[in-house]
């Protein structure tokens, strides 16, 4: 071929391009018809176009250059053809022809895991193309002789593959490539072929272009060097590895902003740059968390980012309808129904085919599955109504309404899961529920590229002829690799990809996600084709890339002025993954790599843009309805909650927002001890088991009660882990029988269990009524009454610590302070942390006044866990009357706090044990985090501005 022609202009590259182009072309307007030109990305092909564009050019062709040898009258296979082609191929019963190309270990049971595989050797065949090659190729098994068995075996798999492609008229598009390099197609207008400065030019274009040199076609390769950087050039632009190893280029210090986060070295960045505009300025990124983070700082800062890469289609709602719903029909799994209730139009769809407006609705759908999910751990549709089946109807309305809900939901999913549909069906009846969308949205172009991934089934004879569980595995394989391009606005900034950067016109560049993996791209450890076996077959490796990225960084860093070239590196990944900077950052002095080292590998002390920012958006607390406010009473458990912050008490308590864990899997603690003490009220007021006393009796009795209520709280079947906890349940029964006895054997008989005290019984105390239920109630001719509270802690505890705990500041509640004295009469400071029993012996005073008499006493029923010996008596709470007083005016206090609206200050989230608000919070002071609003709102105000 000719010799190498050099750009060594510093103006900007694609103008260069264009220039080179129209070299002794006349005419008014220029015809570039002859000419096809090779392009490195398709951001390049966009600004030759754009400078051939203000000379009014009729344009040559661009096309990336393994595009450029696939011809386009030849019947190619898709790549959704050559993968279903490969996954007919492997075949589990008959794997050993190939288990040395896809071990054993390797499952293909399914055809989801089939065209993975497919997938992967599809991308293998790709990387043998650029060297000429196939798998079939005599080159592998000199060149790679340590895995000559793999090479052959795959060989014949290959063979197979490309009879299957011809047997449905089809060709390989690797197949041809190889072909074309070595006798290609020549259309009869073409006349020159242009190599627009490619530095990785595949070694199957080149023979390609070699041949159509030896056919007459004029090829000219052309490459940049604007650091006069020519001689460290193959003949077709290809940096020399050996040179760049060792000269990468030297990056000033001022040019480096090193950052501890993605988002915060997003932030750096673009303070550099003048004002948030894209005037003067191009954004690139060589890592894709990295292009998010740029992205999500340019829309931050109220100008819109395109990102040109697009937006993956199988994250669209219509692919996760396609791809998901045949998952569901299948596993019948909640987590699969709740994963599509979350897609708006699934889920307007599914509360219209409920056609039950007042039971479910969008959000109590979702709440309802969450429940279930969370709650009742209930894995599939079947065993949610199984648990619907045997559960006692609640009679507390809004519990209520939540068990119609949730009867509605697993109705109207066995009634969609009836009519056996399709992914594709059922993304019909969605879209018809839908209606139309706006032409050219980017919902418009979602709907197009899933017709258009539908369409292909038709119109491919080999598609067309999968069985139905191969296509479903074809079409999610097609789905999750197509993307869509929404359309930029106008003024948007583009963040594209650090091969592009070489071809902005932009005087200042910042390149983001400096990292290796990035910065060079790729890594060593490929299974198929290590980095060795690819030096040893010509195609490209680490040290190749690194060689052209250097040869590309030094090409920036000549063409621009001292500082207009920033490079950004993040210490940490988005998941905060340690990362490795770019080696490229290394470009100093030895005597500077000691600095370097510190400013890229020493973390910052905190976040950057933290620092700068703040809070830059604050929390809005909600206000009550009227059914939340204004209160009425308050449960004895709630004065806990106000004690440990009163804003948290406002949101669980007054507004009743609660904590659902949908990933749950085991029975939260919560609802462990519901079941037990169930199980203990039926117990205690069976008067046919009154007379028992002995323990191993009174075990065999907990255990049928246990059997009997179960099923009410998670249906016939329950999952595996909620079995072994039921047997743990069951253990700590049968060990709790013999204190049981032992009070028994006391003179000690239950009064009642599960006592509630309701607002209508008006136990008043300050401003407001006192609710809740004591778990038992037992009464002794001399001893008079004992209130008992069931406790399931894992380690056991005593009521005085759980109550009482280090005194703490607080100047809004000085009533929760008090003193407790020694066996010595040493006084020692405390604050309460919970009421619950001192309430439980006020309520008892009041509601059984004659036993009462004789005294009260109140404590915990421990039930132990499974293999710990049992108590072989009550933890009795040891209250004085100093104590009982200070804990009744602790009360009434919090209660007129309440009734006036007074939640305010919180505590910080260090003092709080388990925080339902800790996603709200985030670890962060909640005084900083709520607008003034809120906080004025929560300060004794909420009766004045509630509407």
């Amino acid at each position: 071929m000719k010799p190498l022609v050099t750009l060594t202009g510093k103006a900007p590259l694609a103008a260069q391009v264009a220039a080179f182009l129209l070299r002794g072309r006349e005419g008014s307007p220029i015809d570039l018809g002859d000419t096809l030109v090779l392009i490195p990305t398709a951001g390049a092909g966009r600004g030759i176009r754009r400078e051939l564009g203000k000379k009014g050019v009729l344009s040559a062709q661009f096309r990336l250059p393994m595009d450029a040898l696939v011809p386009k009258h030849l019947p190619v296979a898709s790549r959704l053809e050559r993968e279903a082609a490969w996954a007919t191929r492997l075949n589990q019963g008959d794997r050993q022809r190939f288990a040395a190309v896809v071990p054993v270990i390797v499952s293909l049971d399914s055809p989801d895991e089939r065209f993975g595989v497919a997938g992967r050797l599809c991308g293998v065949c790709d990387q043998l193309a650029e060297a000429g090659l196939d798998p079939a190729s005599p080159q592998l098994l000199s060149e790679l002789s340590d895995d000559t068995v793999r090479w052959r075996d795959f060989g014949k798999l290959y063979a197979e593959y490309l009879a299957f492609l011809s047997g449905h008229g089809l060709r390989d598009s690797n197949d041809v490539r190889i072909e074309q390099s070595k006798s290609p197609f020549v259309p009869a207008e073409l006349k020159r072929v242009v190599v627009a400065c490619i530095p990785d030019l595949a070694p199957v274009v080149e023979a390609y272009l070699q041949s159509l040199e030896n056919q007459g076609i004029d090829v000219t390769v052309l490459a940049w060097s604007p650091a006069d950087h020519a001689k460290h050039l193959d003949a077709v632009g290809r940096p020399d590895i050996g040179w760049w190893k060792n000269h990468t280029p030297r990056v000033e210090r001022d040019s480096i902003v090193a950052a501890n986060d993605p988002p915060t070295e997003a932030g750096l960045l673009l303070d550099l740059v003048a004002g948030g505009t894209n005037a003067g300025f191009d954004v690139f990124a060589a890592a894709t968390e990295s292009a998010t983070a740029l992205a999500r700082e340019i829309e931050r800062r109220d100008v819109d980012a395109y990102l040109p890469e697009g937006r993956a289609l199988a994250l669209t709602e219509s692919a996760e309808i396609l791809l998901g719903w045949p998952d569901f029909a299948r596993s019948h799994r909640l987590r699969d129904l709740r994963v599509l209730l979350q897609k708006p139009h699934f889920l307007s769809f599914f509360v219209d085919v409920a056609k039950d407006a007042n039971a479910l609705q969008a959000k109590s759908a979702l709440e309802a599955c969450d429940r279930l999910i969370g709650q009742r751990l209930c894995a599939t549709v079947e065993a949610a109504a199984s648990w619907l089946q045997h559960a006692e109807r609640p009679t507390d309305k809004p519990l209520s309404l939540e068990f119609q809900a949730q009867n509605v939901l697993i109705g109207t999913a066995r009634k969609l899961l009836d009519k056996k549909l399709g992914g594709y069906a059922m993304l019909a009846e969605v879209n018809r529920h839908r209606g139309s969308v706006e032409a050219g949205s980017i919902a418009a172009k979602e709907l197009a590229a899933v017709a258009e991934a539908e369409g292909q089934f038709e119109n491919s004879a080999l598609l067309a002829r999968l069985p139905p569980p191969m296509r479903e595995a074809a079409s999610k394989a097609d789905i999750k690799r197509k993307r869509i391009f929404p359309r930029a606005s106008s003024g948007a900034i583009e963040v594209q990809g650090w091969l592009e950067a070489p071809w902005s016109s932009a005087q200042m560049v910042i390149v983001a996600g400096c990292r290796e993996g990035a910065l060079p791209s790729g890594t060593y450890d490929d299974a198929f084709l290590p980095d060795k076996a690819r030096k040893d077959l010509g195609l490209v490796t680490q040290d190749g890339r690194l060689a052209r990225d250097a040869y590309l960084l030094s090409c920036i860093l000549a063409s621009r002025p001292a500082g207009a070239v920033r490079l950004g590196f993040s210490r940490l990944g988005s998941q905060g993954e340690p990362n490795r900077p770019s080696r490229l950052l290394f470009g100093c002095d030895d005597n500077e790599l000691p600095e370097r080292s510190g400013l890229l590998l020493r973390p910052a002390p905190r976040s950057e843009r933290l620092d700068k920012n703040e809070v830059t958006h604050k929390l809005s607390i909600p206000r009550p309805n009227e059914r939340q406010w204004p209160p009425e009473s308050i449960r004895v458990t709630a004065f806990k909650n106000y004690l440990e912050c009163p804003l948290r008490f406002y949101l669980g308590t007054i507004l009743g927002l609660r904590k659902v864990d949908p990933d749950a899997r085991e029975i939260p603690a919560t609802d462990f001890g519901t079941v037990m003490h169930k199980v203990l009220e039926k117990f205690a007021l069976d008067t046919s088991l009154a007379h028992l006393r002995d323990a191993d009796e009174i075990a065999r009795n907990l255990s049928d009660l246990l059997d009997a209520v179960a099923p009410s709280f998670y249906g016939e079947k329950p999952s595996p882990v909620v079995q072994v906890q039921i047997e743990n349940m069951r253990a700590r029964l049968v060990a709790a029988a013999e204190m049981e006895a032992a009070i028994r054997a006391e003179g000690w008989s239950t009064l009642d269990a599960e006592s509630k005290v309701v607002l209508e019984d008006q136990r008043v105390l300050g401003d407001l009524a006192i609710t809740g239920t004591m778990d038992r109630i037992d009464m002794h001719p001399e001893k008079g009454l004992r209130i008992l509270d069931y406790k399931t802690y894992s380690q056991p505890k005593n009521p005085s610590k759980t109550h009482l705990g280090p005194q703490r500041e607080r100047k809004h509640l000085p009533e929760a302070d008090l003193d407790i004295f020694t066996k010595k009469g040493t006084p020692q400071p405390r604050s309460w942390t919970e009421l619950q029993l001192p309430l439980y012996a006020w309520l008892a005073r009041q509601i059984w006044p004659e036993h009462a008499k004789k005294g009260v006493e109140v404590g915990y029923f421990l039930l132990p866990p499974d293999g710990e010996a049992p108590e072989k008596a009550p933890q009795i709470f040891e209250l004085t009357e100093e104590m009982q007083a200070s804990a009744e005016q602790c009360a009434d206090r919090i209660t007129r706090l309440v009734k006036g609206g007074h939640f305010w200050p919180p505590s910080p989230s260090a003092e709080v044990d388990f925080d339902d608000f800790e996603d709200w919070f985030m670890q962060e002071d909640p005084q900083k985090l709520i607008d003034d609003e809120s906080i004025h709102m929560l300060n004794g105000n909420l009766n004045s501005t509630h509407a």
